[in-house]
């Protein structure tokens, strides 16, 4: 097959990759499929990448495209408006394609016309070239097929799972959508996922067929740090709020079916009410940003506001209290409230629902959860380590009413309560616990039948407060050493005042007669 007709466009931006772009071009030149065109758009290289790929010119399915000014375009934007092929790749010019990959997408491509995108597991590799087996990122990447409206589900709760390098996409898909958003420069390919997937399928093969290159010194773009977080707190907010476009909330009973019994009086104000209130209580900061800034949008609205309150009466209290309990001036650790099947009917069934408060020092956790119609009881987890958290009062209400339903005030000794030390690694979850005079001694974890309550929804407030035992114990280390220090002052204070005294030939304190 001739090089005026590539099946598939390779697209690789690069930038200061001088040590490894060659290896990723001979990545793809080893592949079995010969039918592609590798489009290499370079970002304005200091070092000597330019030179580098200067060396590969003898193969004519390779183009490069450089430009003078860092950031002046989106290289993968550009090389795709330059893409002959039916399908694109995308190559990170220091990862690599590893044997068989492009064969299995486009056949997974060809024989599925619903899927837009394919993807593949991935082999962690240092700067060497050295595979770094068990590395945390190959099992981030190890996801398993769904379908597509699970991986809508997966993205907003999780994040992104799929490695751009491992990518195909059908090069209409990819127009059709829009490209990559170049604004965004750390979760754009989230971003691209997530538009695809409101449309199309996604599919995964099972097999490493990608090896991503992980760099000494955290200098891979996408490493931690201060930088990368800033960025993504902004680009997250954009990306998520895909979500809340008229696509995503027509989608939103099918993507949360575990939602729907707040949808009951279905409107898109309502939706996208449900929707926030369920981004502020994930644990990702953006995610919480963007949807209190979604909620205060529909508020402001008079319609919206009077049609949602007329409903929930309670509304503006519990985004009141929610807003004091979001720690969104930090992405702290933080607290897991789950709801569960009673003890001895849960096992291997996932949680009725969980949600995500911040662990903040004291205040009162509001949360809204749908009514999970069956006798359940609710769990307490912690993230961080040394971290003691008590609720001693747990209020249930319903909203349409603000009636109390449930005040365990009314239940003698009760306390719901999480503790994690350092020496234990797994996080400690306490149930409900109450020590009744009957129970002698023993923790009773009481249960809710919330087939009770006739409300679809069911509002929760706890008062809880929140101990870093960590900090506890080391101020009194600190204390105890203060003591040591002092006593061993003195004490030497006084044998030099009794040296003195002796060598002036005055008599000991402490000498005399037996």
């Amino acid at each position: 097959m001739g090089v005026s007709e590539p099946i598939v466009s390779i697209l690789m931006a690069s930038y200061n990759h001088a040590a490894h772009v060659g290896a990723a071009i001979e990545s793809v030149q080893r592949q079995e499929f010969a039918a592609w065109e590798l489009l290499v758009a370079d970002d304005a290289s200091t070092d000597h990448t330019l030179e580098v790929l200067a060396s590969y010119a003898a193969d004519a399915r390779l183009r490069v495209f450089p430009f003078r000014i860092n950031r002046e375009h989106h290289m993968r934007n550009y090389a795709a408006a330059q893409a002959r092929g039916d399908y694109l790749a995308f190559l990170n010019s220091d990862d690599l394609f590893l044997p068989g990959k492009l064969q299995q997408q486009i056949e997974v491509l060809e024989s599925n016309p619903q899927v837009a995108a394919v993807f593949t597991h991935v082999q962690c590799i240092d700067q060497h070239g050295r595979r770094l087996a068990g590395h945390s990122l190959e099992r981030v990447f190890a996801v398993d097929n769904q379908s597509r409206l699970q991986w809508l589900r997966r993205f907003f709760l999780t994040g992104n799972c799929l490695c751009i390098s491992s990518a195909m996409v059908r090069r209409a898909c990819f127009h059709e959508v829009g490209g990559f958003n170049p604004l965004l420069i750390q979760v754009g390919d989230l971003d691209l996922w997530i538009r695809l997937g409101l449309k199309w399928d996604l599919h995964v093969i099972p097999e490493p067929l990608t090896a991503m290159r992980l760099l000494a010194g955290a200098r891979n773009l996408s490493a931690p740090g201060p930088a990368t977080s800033s960025r993504a707190i902004v680009e997250c907010q954009q990306v998520y709020d895909r979500f809340f476009s008229t696509d995503g909330l027509e989608q939103l009973p099918t993507v949360f079916p575990e939602l729907a019994p707040l949808l009951r009086e279905d409107s898109p104000a309502r939706r996208c009410y449900v929707l926030g209130r369920l981004a502020t209580t994930l644990p990702h900061q953006a995610l919480r940003l963007l949807g209190f800034r979604k909620l205060h949008e529909l508020l402001r609205d008079g319609q919206a506001r009077d049609s949602l309150l007329s409903g929930n009466p309670r509304l503006l209290r519990m985004l009141f209290l929610s807003e004091g309990m979001a720690a969104l001036d930090e992405d702290g650790p933080g607290l897991w409230w789950t709801v569960r099947l009673p003890a001895g009917e849960d096992s291997g069934a996932p949680p009725v629902w969980t949600f995500w408060t911040a662990a903040v020092d004291r205040g009162t956790v509001c949360l809204s959860i749908p009514n999970p119609d069956c006798a359940c009881r609710l769990a307490l987890g912690l993230e961080a380590r040394s971290v003691k958290a008590t609720c001693r009062r747990l209020c249930l209400y319903d909203p349409r009413t603000g009636v109390v339903i449930l005040d365990t005030a009314d239940i003698p000794g009760f306390v719901l309560k999480a503790v994690r030390s350092r020496r234990r690694r797994k996080a400690a979850r306490f149930e409900g616990q109450t020590r009744r005079p009957e129970s002698r001694g023993r923790r009773c974890l009481p249960q809710i039948d919330f087939r009770a309550f006739v409300s679809p929804e069911i509002d929760i407030e706890a008062e809880i407060e929140v101990r870093d035992t960590g900090t506890y114990v080391r101020q009194r280390l600190r204390n105890v050493r203060k003591w040591l220090r002092r006593k061993l002052r003195d004490r030497i204070l006084r044998k030099n005042s009794s040296s003195e005294g002796q060598g002036s030939g005055a008599e000991p304190p402490h000498a005399g007669g037996r």
